[in-house]
């Protein structure tokens, strides 16, 4: 549940396409996943779940907090890309390094002088 978690909040998140109130987000994955609210002593084990997920795409670099009166959250341009179809992901994993390309052209390379060898 974890990941679709965190899929679920980088898409709330880039559909309001703004800063989104913690608050707002909460709610509406516990609309989402029809949770209600469990409290263990003092924590609310649903928020604790959200602030743990928000603090891992924190650290990875898709999302950035903003804290002035509540916490506000909203994407970074890494976090868009997380939703980017598989040939520009492709595309982006490829132009970053020139030594991908050529590993891949030489492997192609090979390949055909193998089948040419054989056929002969």
């Amino acid at each position: 549940m974890d990941s679709k978690l965190r899929k679920d909040i980088l898409r709330i998140l880039k559909d309001t396409g703004y800063a989104c109130k913690f608050n707002k987000l909460e709610q509406i994955l516990m609309e989402k996943y029809n949770y209600e609210r469990v409290i263990e002593g003092s924590l609310d084990v649903f928020s604790n779940k959200v602030l743990h997920q928000l603090s891992l795409l924190e650290n990875d670099g898709l999302i950035k907090k903003e804290t002035t009166q509540s916490m506000f959250f909203s994407l970074y341009s890494k976090g868009y890309a997380e939703f980017d179809p598989i040939y520009k992901k492709a595309w982006k994993f490829f132009k970053d390094d020139f030594a991908k390309i050529l590993s891949v052209v030489a492997t192609i390379l090979s390949i055909i002088a193998m089948v040419i060898s054989l056929v002969k």
